[in-house]
């Protein structure tokens, strides 16, 4: 009796390829995971902050350099032709800070988000104040928020390293930061249970033997290992197909596309719009809270406050979207109870919105049209206003034996 032959499964049944398809790509994220930072693939801003040290903003010498550079909102609404590309650099010191000039000891710290860290290596509002007085300014702004709302303990380590004595502490603050978070109540009792939840794990952690000591090396191999490789590819695949040359762009809704009364484009942050939803409250707890403190350090606070593009712009579009504020009235009750509170704050809406005025019609712009963020021009106005509002950043110069230098 002839025995029957036995049948290989075919190859490309979907049970013999999905198993060994999904072992090929572990192993092949996994391997990525640790290639050099030059080439593999990795989400926007990652490379800054991978293997930084506890209480330090970016990575310790890092410098990147691009000549392909654009907007984060051409790239966030997935607008091809809208990019608008540039140089970029970006370098950090030996503490983990954006580097600037240096030379003396600073008489001034910059603290704040993107917009205190923006621009290309010499453009940053650290770097251009410091041009303008003569004098260097420390940039100390980050991504977190202990960056942006610094407290005294961060504040004196990292004026003890630059060193600054008897200097001042520039917070930048950007207008739709002051915007309260609406919750749903559905939303309310979602982020009650995620709290409930993580107090557990985290007491779970602490009590029980060994879970401690897991936790810490899954979370030591996720900051060196950063995001997934894969996942970074795979998203750039669909920006590449979902584009409206192959498939509808379903990411053009994250932006707000407008055109300006000399014709051009700009976007906008839809963000940004929600801010004139509503008269929305303003707290200056904090600040009130850490002034006193940075006195008692030596330091003076100074609060800046900067505008939204649109604030910028509104006036300047061909047909503005009606809304229930007015662009700008957030910062100035900011403005006015801050003043009231002894702070020294410095208020750039009316400069920035002069100076957009007068460029529109040579189709010139303080914020670049692809980016949520100022240029190098808007970051320049914000550094002489600063320099005019402070005397005693240059006086604090002169009594460093450095007389203030201005190219304005």
């Amino acid at each position: 009796m002839r025995a029957t032959p036995v049948r290989r499964p075919s190859r490309w049944r979907v049970g013999f390829l999905l198993p060994r398809t999904l072992v090929a790509c572990i192993v092949l994220d996994a391997l990525l995971r640790f290639a050099p930072v030059g080439w593999r693939p990795m989400e926007a801003g990652e490379a800054e902050v991978r293997h930084r040290i506890q209480g330090e903003a970016f990575a310790r010498n890092l410098h990147i350099e691009s000549s392909a550079a654009y907007g984060d909102l051409a790239r966030i609404g997935n607008f091809r032709e809208l990019r608008e590309y540039r140089s970029y650099s970006f370098t950090t010191d030996e503490h983990g800070f954006r580097k600037g000039r240096r030379g003396s000891a600073a008489v001034a710290v910059v603290f704040g988000d993107s917009f205190a860290q923006a621009g290309r290596d010499g453009e940053t509002l650290a770097d251009q104040l410091a041009q303008v007085i003569g004098c260097d300014v420390y940039n100390a702004a980050g991504p977190d928020a202990g960056f942006q709302n610094p407290e005294a303990p961060l504040v004196t380590s990292i004026t003890t390293r630059i060193p600054l004595r008897n200097g001042y502490v520039i917070v930048e603050r950007l207008e739709r930061l002051f915007q309260g978070k609406k919750n749903s109540p559905e939303t309310q009792e979602s982020s009650s249970l995620g709290a409930l939840v993580g107090d557990v794990f985290d007491l779970a952690v602490r009590r029980i033997p060994g879970v401690w000591r897991i936790a810490r090396i899954m979370e030591n191999v996720k900051e060196r290992t950063g995001s997934s490789p894969l996942k970074v590819i795979a998203e750039r695949a669909f920006l590449v197909l979902k584009d409206d040359r192959i498939l509808p762009n379903s990411y053009s809704g994250n932006v707000v596309k407008a055109t300006l009364s000399n014709g051009d484009w700009m976007l906008f942050y839809p963000e940004e719009l929600a801010t004139y939803e509503q008269r929305w409250p303003v707290d200056i707890s904090y600040w009130t809270s850490v002034a006193p403190a940075f006195e008692k350090i030596g330091l003076t606070l100074v609060v800046v406050l900067v505008p939204n593009k649109y604030s910028v712009y509104h006036m300047l579009l061909a047909d503005p979207p009606p809304v229930a504020v007015e662009p700008g009235e957030l910062l100035q009750r900011a403005e006015a109870q801050l003043r009231a509170a002894g702070i020294i704050v410095i208020n750039l809406t009316r400069p920035l919105e002069l100076a957009a005025a007068q460029d529109v019609e040579r189709h010139e712009y303080l914020y670049w049209r692809d980016d949520t963020h100022w240029n190098e021009r808007g970051v320049a106005i914000a550094a002489a206003e600063i320099a005019r509002r402070v005397p005693g950043l240059r006086q604090a110069c002169a009594s460093a034996g450095r007389p203030g230098k201005s190219r304005h």
